[in-house]
């Protein structure tokens, strides 16, 4: 599958290149098209799907359907002791304490065992119709899917939807039995948002936009189908930033606004999106000295829409739920995973010292020792990624006074979000935005699929799964400086995007 996916990457350089200038409208229309296709069916692994052609994903389920729907009796820190007491009194301690188990309020792991103590204790007692709901639903989870597979989601990082995110999935949810069927009816969502996604770039930008987005989606290793397809709701974010980008371009601005802002309230890191247009914005009315309508309308749309959602989620859940999301993404930040991508994945690497060759099964938690390693060389460089950001964000001012398109700040943020923040690399799909950007400049598309095919060659030669990142954090940065590069040298960057909506 990497083999093939990887010739893909190669063949689409000179195909896109070739078609811009040899191909008549109406055979680009089904080239474009077909090229869709296979970028669609690249997602979904050609039909393999989860390795074994199994759509749902267990893990996902769990986590979001099952602490969503639950939220009110589980809030973030309870679903994994709570599902060990239900798994106790079902008769599985003996196998459940060979397996480690998250407090989730700490962070910390522990030793299964640890389920059976007073500190571990889930406080339900499940007697009301809502615990008793959910004893229900893990022991269903349990018969469908096994024992292993909770046994081992429990030791995992805990439910980390933001709260405007839970009120979105228990709409969803709470209203789910647990079976095989109605799980999969969730992940639905995800297909839908799919072909919004799509769908809402090629109103924008046009097709031949839109196929080069669907090859990114589907030829782009560290956001393939095995890591969050089919779950629940995991691309809601990234249909809402694809429609907020293609109404900008549309000049549909209050839309535009609240898009965006819906993305970044639902996963957080894209409100770095809404931050650049707002900055963008305003620096242009300094350099103006007058706020257009364009201006008024995407901060009203951007500040109205925030505002609202918040305030509305806070009654419903309660404003002490924003408290304790602050509280999981202060520990869930503060946590290396072997699974990261991000200058900051790179800065804590050196040489000999990955969580491979550190781990020590003798720990509570056998990557305490890399952990600690890995928050040591982040002190000791912190100047470099202070630098990198500094640079980032000089390269988008530089930019930032060439009297660009308003659409253009959303893409010219990614070199910032790179080498600020740490994320797991399946949030990467993120990418997908620069794609208006480059999908007409023949060198910058170049680069593109040069590092699609970097990734699908890393997979090929399975390094580790943190080598593996590692690598891939590394050739992320070598494409987020050369594509900077290429912007500040190309001294009319708009010409490399046309402005109709025609393949």
């Amino acid at each position: 599958m990497h083999w093939f996916k990887a010739l893909l990457c190669l063949l689409a350089i000179p195909l896109f290149i070739w078609s811009h200038n040899k191909l008549s409208r109406p055979n680009q229309l089904r080239l474009f098209s077909l090229i869709i296709l296979v970028g669609v069916l690249a997602y979904f692994q050609f039909g393999l799907l989860h390795q074994n052609g199994t759509y749902l994903h267990k893990h996902e389920m769990f986590h979001y359907a099952l602490n969503s729907k639950h939220f009110d009796d589980l809030g973030y820190f309870k679903l994994y002791q709570c599902t060990a007491r239900v798994l106790l009194e079902n008769g599985d301690g003996q196998e459940l304490v060979r397996y480690r188990i998250r407090d989730l309020e700490s962070n910390n792991l522990k030793r299964g065992r640890w389920a059976l103590t007073k500190e571990g204790a889930c406080p339900m007692q499940f007697n009301t119709a809502s615990e008793k709901q959910f004893k229900q639903d893990i022991l269903a989870f349990r018969d469908l899917y096994g024992l292993p597979v909770l046994a081992r989601a429990i030791g995992d990082h805990g439910y980390n939807a933001t709260p405007i995110n839970t009120v979105w999935l228990k709409i969803w949810s709470s209203w789910i039995d647990v079976t095989h069927t109605q799980l999969q009816w969730l992940t639905q969502i995800d297909t839908v948002a799919l072909i919004v996604i799509l769908a809402a770039i090629h109103w924008g930008f046009g097709l031949r936009v839109c196929a080069v987005a669907a090859l990114l989606l589907g030829l782009g290793y560290p956001w393939q189908y095995d890591w969050t397809g089919g779950g629940f709701s995991r691309l809601t974010w990234l249909a809402f930033l694809c429609i907020g980008m293609a109404s900008l371009k549309r000049e549909r601005y209050l839309l535009a606004g609240s898009s965006i802002t819906i993305s970044g309230l639902l996963t957080l890191f894209p409100l770095v999106f809404a931050g650049s247009l707002i900055t963008a914005i305003v620096i242009q009315a300094i350099k103006r000295r007058q706020l257009d309508l364009m201006g008024k309308q995407l901060l009203i749309s951007i500040a109205a829409t925030f505002v609202i959602i918040v305030l509305v989620v806070g009654f419903v859940l309660g404003f002490d739920s924003y408290a304790d999301f602050y509280l999981v993404m202060s520990r869930h930040t503060g946590t290396p995973l072997v699974n990261h991508m991000g200058l900051s994945t790179l800065l804590g690497w050196e040489p000999g010292f990955t969580a491979e060759s550190l781990i020590d099964q003798k720990l509570d938690d056998p990557f305490l020792t890399w952990k600690e390693h890995y928050h040591q060389l982040q002190h000791e460089r912190v100047w470099i990624w202070i630098t990198a950001i500094a640079l980032s964000i000089i390269t988008y001012l530089l930019l930032l006074r060439r009297n660009l398109p308003i659409w253009y700040f959303i893409p010219l943020a990614g070199p910032t979000l790179f080498s600020a923040v740490a994320m797991t690399s399946y949030y990467y799909i993120w990418m997908i935005v620069l794609v208006p950007l480059i999908a007409n400049n023949s060198r910058q598309l170049t680069m593109l699929f040069s590092f699609l095919f970097y990734t699908q060659v890393v997979a090929i030669l399975q390094p580790g799964l943190q080598q593996e990142h590692l690598l891939h954090s590394a050739g992320a940065l070598l494409f987020f400086i050369s594509l900077s590069i290429d912007m500040l040298v190309t001294r009319d960057n708009k010409t490399n995007i046309r402005v109709n909506h025609s393949p």
